[in-house]
């Protein structure tokens, strides 16, 4: 069995060169992140577990590498893997000096490994530990998007300041957070999950964000009496949506063997419906300007009358009319988008084994539980109203 969590840092270091000094450094980080955010061999890998397995699932899932390097550091096999395994996955890769450490050369490396030795070192004397160590917590924060906590109870903010705080930053971030969720979302989503302060409220900016850009789009296409009302709706009712599937969801993984963690749950959750909500958006958009260009006016009489017996008259009218290419690359597009949007979800849906520690076998078991639970209820609702509309 993998590990219960992955932390965002992963520190790689030899027991024989550094352990003192890693130990040390690990305190520091754990006191300011959280034990939870800090994977280090001795105390993340449980007895029993294959190391190996255990280590490349860790940086397949870390934000920040930390490199110990003290006299007489050398790449042994396991530190050889772990750089190269960040190198290749573009993870930030910070070579840490103690104890006199010294970055090695080019040529004293092993090949794919390399580009390690030209790597921006940051030293941690002993002299000036407390100063450098604050100093590599903040560079830590910047590279791995967590927010480090206050030394003491004494002197944490109110609550009020740090929803404040947790709210500039997840503005500040937005542009960063979406565009990593979209081109690495297991490693994003697995991030935000472990960040117990901040991950929330990040992803609810984000959905309501991503609501109001899409709901803008499509009133640009969707004439209505009412814009206030009809953003506001959508809004609401896609925050309905995200906590309302959050509970079977939670369900699923509890029933596949997950612990006891909503809210890691809930933070993938939104952030998977803010994606869908903005593909969603993106989609109605695209048919809206192709039914538009085919039926001029059919989108406007069916927004100022929007009933199924307009429905039907719109449809009729799109089927009567004449050059319907429009329609054919609306749909091409429309269709790709959806294509696109479920192999997103695919890859996404690791997040949620990896934030749970939980194997393939219990990822599979909670997707085929979930689709139960949710594909079920939609299922009856669907054939109750074909049983109960009156028949021809």
């Amino acid at each position: 069995m993998i590990s219960r969590h992955m932390a965002a840092i992963f520190i790689s270091y030899r027991r024989d060169d550094t352990i003192s000094a890693t130990g040390r450094l690990a305190d520091a980080l754990a006191a300011r992140f959280g034990s939870e955010e800090v994977f280090r061999d001795v105390q993340a890998i449980q007895a029993g577990t294959d190391f190996r397995d255990a280590l490349r699932d860790a940086l397949r899932t870390a934000q920040v590498v930390l490199v110990v390097i003290g006299r007489s550091w050398n790449p042994s096999e396991y530190v050889c893997m772990e750089i190269e395994e960040a190198i290749s996955a573009d993870i930030p890769l910070v070579p840490v000096l103690v104890e006199g450490g010294r970055m090695p050369a080019a040529g004293d490396l092993p090949e794919p490994i390399r580009p390690f030795a030209y790597r921006q070192a940051h030293e941690v004397s002993e002299s000036r530990w407390n100063y450098d160590t604050d100093r590599l917590i903040a560079l830590v924060a910047g590279q791995a998007g967590l927010v480090p906590r206050a030394l003491s109870a004494t002197s944490q903010p109110p609550v009020a300041d740090a929803v404040s705080r947790g709210l500039a930053a997840a503005f500040a971030r937005l542009p960063t957070d979406f565009l990593r969720l979209v081109y690495e979302p297991r490693r994003f989503l697995m991030a935000r999950a472990s960040d117990a302060h901040g991950g929330a409220i990040r992803a609810c900016v984000l959905l309501i964000v991503s609501q109001l850009v899409g709901t803008v789009l499509i009133l640009q296409e969707w004439p209505t009496r009412a814009p206030v009302s009809f953003v506001i709706s959508a809004l609401l009712l896609t925050l309905l949506v995200a906590f309302v599937l959050s509970l079977p969801m939670y369900l699923a993984w509890r029933t596949a063997g997950a612990p006891r963690d909503y809210q890691r749950v809930l933070v993938i959750l939104v952030y998977q419906c803010a994606f869908i909500d903005l593909c969603i958006s993106l989609i109605t958009v695209v048919m809206l300007i192709g039914f538009e260009m085919v039926v001029p006016r059919a989108v406007d009489d069916f927004a100022a009358r929007p009933t199924i017996q307009a429905a039907s008259v719109f449809m009729t009218r799109l089927e009567a009319a004449q050059g319907k290419i429009p329609w054919v690359i609306a749909s091409l597009i429309s269709g790709f988008v959806t294509v696109g949007m479920m192999l997103w979800l695919a890859g996404s849906w690791g997040a949620y084994r990896l934030a749970l520690g939980r194997s393939r076998m219990h990822s599979l078991a909670a997707f085929v539980i979930f689709g139960m639970l949710v594909g079920g209820p939609i299922a009856f609702l669907m054939w109750a109203a074909l049983a109960l509309s009156p028949q021809s």
